[in-house]
């Protein structure tokens, strides 16, 4: 997420003054995350920025709420629902270009593979803001990311074909 949040055609969040704070929510979580970012910015506001738009993502696939979203990391709506089709464009010409890869397609086809099926999953999880074990439900029709939950709360884990 933080390597695809990097890209010039995503529009990252901005890290505010008090996010740049020592101490601050999002220094902690940059902190937190630094030795697994696949991406260095030297210029500290930016790299704040790219963390945190991918935690802002994280957050949506784990299932918070709009609410918490924008309570934890001052965005609205409308700044989450931009990214999410974003990312999700990100995600399917990053699949593109991974399937459309001549060079290394015979040796690497099982790396290939597994990488293209990781994309997927994440695509389906940020389409839907759930995670992984909802992916069967949210796909049904009528069926969102609460309502799936409720269903798996209920048992419910696998959509059954009829």
């Amino acid at each position: 997420m933080h390597l695809a949040t990097a890209t010039p055609d995503f529009s990252s969040l901005w890290a505010k003054s008090k996010d740049m704070a020592q101490g601050s929510p999002l220094w902690v979580k940059t902190n937190s995350v630094e030795d697994e970012l696949l991406h260095d910015s030297s210029y500290e506001e930016r790299l704040l920025g790219y963390v945190k738009s991918s935690w802002m993502l994280e957050m949506w696939m784990d299932e918070n709420t709009l609410r918490e979203i924008e309570a934890t990391l001052e965005v609205t709506p409308g700044d989450v629902n931009y990214r999410v089709d974003i990312i999700s464009w990100l995600m399917s010409g990053a699949q593109a270009i991974l399937m459309a890869d001549d060079v290394f397609s015979e040796e690497h086809m099982e790396y290939i593979s597994k990488l293209s099926t990781q994309i997927d999953i994440i695509k389906q999880r940020v389409r839907h803001g759930c995670k992984k074990d909802l992916l069967q439900l949210v796909n049904l029709r009528s069926i969102g990311r609460r309502r799936a939950r409720e269903l798996s709360a209920l048992g419910y884990r696998i959509a059954s074909t009829v």
